[in-house]
C-alpha cells in the first residue's frame, strides 16, 4: 500500500467514526451530512468528496464492517482440532457483534429505507454462505475424525449461524437483559456438546 492509498484509507476510517457516532446518537434518519462533517472536524466538501449522499455513506459504512468476515477463514485458523477451530471461529463472530454495537439497530432502520438494500441484502447473504461453508467443512472433517456425530454439515453450520442471529437480533433489542459474552459462551458450549460423538 503507497502513501497516498494509505492516506485514503486512514482519512475514510476517520469519517466512519465520526458517521458511526452521529448514527449511534442521532440515528439514521436525523443524522445529516453537516453533522458528520462537523463530527469528523472536517468541512462538508471534503465529505461530497468521498460520498455522494448520506445513503452511500452509510452504505459504505456497513460494507466497511461486513468486511471484518473476511476472518472467517479456515485457512487462517492455527488450531488443528475441529472443536478448537469451531471455538476459534466462535470467539471470532462474538468479536464482531459486539463491534457492530449501535450499528445493527441502524442497520434494521437503513434496511427499511435504503434504495440500495437488494445490493446490501445480497452481500450479506453472500458473506454469511461463505461462513457456513467454512463451518461446514469443519464439521465435516470432525467427522471423518469421529470427533463429531453423523449431522448433515450444511444443516448443522445453518443452525449455528441461527443461533448467532437469535442471539444478535435479542441482544440489540434489549442490550440490558443479559451479558452478551456469557450468552455466547452458553451458546457455543452446548452446541458442541450436542455435536460431540458420545464415547462408547
Amino acid at each position: 500500500m503507497n502513501e497516498s492509498e494509505k492516506g485514503k484509507r486512514d482519512k475514510l476510517g476517520h469519517l466512519f467514526e465520526a458517521a458511526t457516532e452521529r448514527f449511534g446518537e442521532d440515528g439514521y434518519s436525523e443524522t445529516t451530512m453537516e453533522s458528520i462533517a462537523e463530527e469528523a472536524g472536517v468541512s462538508k466538501g471534503t465529505l461530497y468528496y468521498y460520498f455522494d449522499s448520506k445513503e452511500e455513506l452509510f452504505m459504505e459504512l456497513l460494507l466497511d464492517w461486513v468486511k471484518k468476515f473476511d476472518r472467517f477463514q479456515e485457512d487462517d485458523i492455527a488450531e488443528d482440532a475441529p472443536m478448537k477451530k469451531l471455538i476459534h471461529l466462535h470467539d471470532e463472530m462474538m468479536e464482531v457483534i459486539g463491534e457492530i454495537g449501535a450499528l445493527g439497530r441502524l442497520m434494521l432502520e437503513f434496511w427499511a429505507n435504503a434504495s440500495r438494500k437488494k445490493e446490501l441484502e445480497k452481500i450479506l447473504n453472500d458473506t454469511i454462505e461463505n461462513y457456513r461453508k467454512t463451518v461446514a467443512g469443519i464439521i465435516e472433517r470432525g467427522k471423518e475424525q469421529g470427533v463429531f456425530r453423523d449431522v448433515d454439515p450444511w444443516e448443522a453450520s445453518s443452525a449455528l449461524v441461527a443461533a448467532y442471529d437469535g442471539l444478535w437480533f435479542h441482544w440489540l433489542l434489549a442490550p440490558d437483559s443479559f451479558e452478551l459474552e456469557e450468552a455466547g459462551n452458553q451458546l457455543i458450549t452446548n452446541y458442541l456438546h450436542g455435536l460431540a460423538k458420545e464415547k462408547s
